[in-house]
């Protein structure tokens, strides 16, 4: 697995903050989700067909069960998947990604500030 850095999208100014995507990791990626700010997940495929992505979730329902988030993406589109910590993060505050292909995916989380 390879670890995703993730970047600060700032709320000043009037620069845009430029997003970096990294290729996906056919064994999956990781992120820390930790600190102020909610972050989001962006994954980009630039295959020819629908590939998925899921993220894995920590947390259990009311029946005992986990539901992952599985996301399929069609070709040439863009995923975009607000996560929070409780439900997401592991006991060390790490989110887990993966896909069912990698050929063409690209990745990145962006950490968007609390504005008001």
């Amino acid at each position: 697995m390879s670890e995703i850095t993730v970047q600060d999208i700032t709320a000043t100014g009037t620069t845009a903050t430029i997003v970096t995507y990294q290729s996906a990791v056919a064994t999956g990626d990781t992120f820390t989700n930790t600190g102020a700010g909610s972050r989001v997940i962006i994954v980009k495929n630039g295959h020819t067909t629908t590939l998925t992505c899921t993220v894995a979730r920590e947390d259990t329902c009311e029946h005992g069960v986990t539901h992952n988030v599985v996301q399929a993406i069609a070709a040439d589109e863009e995923m975009q998947l607000p996560v929070g910590q409780t439900p997401f993060n592991d006991a060390d505050g790490v989110v887990t990604i993966t896909y069912n292909a990698s050929t063409a995916m690209t990745v990145a989380v962006v950490s968007v500030p609390v504005v008001g």
